[in-house]
């Protein structure tokens, strides 16, 4: 099934996520091809948990620390996000990496954490635009698997840099090309693309192969334009 995780970062309080659901939920096609993941703010986990039952959907986290519990201010651990109903777990997004100078060690230190507390980790990988432009995506995404090769179960999300948020996205031979980079490393993981995902780049997006799913931001932030696109998505 494809997947589509709708990565919400730092935005929507609790009362703009009760109006976002409530609008959301009231016009979004049939789920039975795609498999969706909502990525709250953690404020919202709480609330969001109460409605998996009655709606189709899972629940992954933007982040966690590798310790289960301890003196660890301002963190949440793998187990506080299991009992709030998360079964996946973003890790080593490119904010993280860029804004908190997370490392390859510290994102594998949340993978098995993640792992060990049986939830799924979603790892981010990609490239700057310098790197892109020196030909250097191959050498990127290596770098950023190589602590990774026996996790599983485990999704890759490629996410070059420059593409989130820009409106722009590599050419489906470029993400294809990465994408079997990465399956190569890692045969055993599920491989999403992320960056500027939107209706106006899904026809292209959906000429890479191999391809299991979408991390999608700021689209996901636009319920009805996110129905429109689950529901092209759906038709393809």
């Amino acid at each position: 099934m494809f997947s589509v995780v709708a990565n919400w970062k730092m935005n929507l309080s609790i009362s703009e996520a009760r109006a976002y659901l409530e609008l959301f939920f009231a016009h979004h096609p049939p789920l039975d091809k795609i498999e969706l993941l909502m990525a709250p703010p953690f404020t919202v986990l709480p609330y969001l948990s109460t409605m998996i039952h009655q709606n189709r959907f899972k629940i992954a986290s933007q982040n966690v620390y590798w310790e289960s519990k301890g003196a660890f201010t301002g963190e949440i651990s793998p187990p506080m996000l299991r009992d709030l109903s998360c079964t996946h777990v973003i890790v080593g997004h490119s904010e993280r990496r860029q804004y908190f100078l997370e490392s390859n060690e510290q994102v594998a230190n949340k993978a098995r954490a993640v792992l060990h507390a049986g939830m799924i980790p979603i790892v981010c990988v990609g490239e700057d635009m310098l790197a892109y432009k020196e030909g250097r995506t191959e050498q990127i995404i290596k770098s950023q698997l190589a602590l990774f090769k026996e996790f599983e179960p485990v999704w890759i999300a490629y996410e070059p840099l420059w593409s989130i948020g820009s409106g722009h996205i590599p050419s489906s031979q470029e993400i294809a090309k990465a994408n079997h980079t990465i399956k190569a490393e890692l045969p055993q993981c599920r491989v999403l693309y992320g960056g500027s995902v939107s209706s106006q780049t899904l026809p292209e997006l959906m000429k890479v192969k191999p391809l299991d799913g979408f991390l999608v931001g700021g689209l996901s932030l636009k319920p009805l334009e996110f129905c429109t696109f689950l529901q092209e998505l759906a038709s393809t």
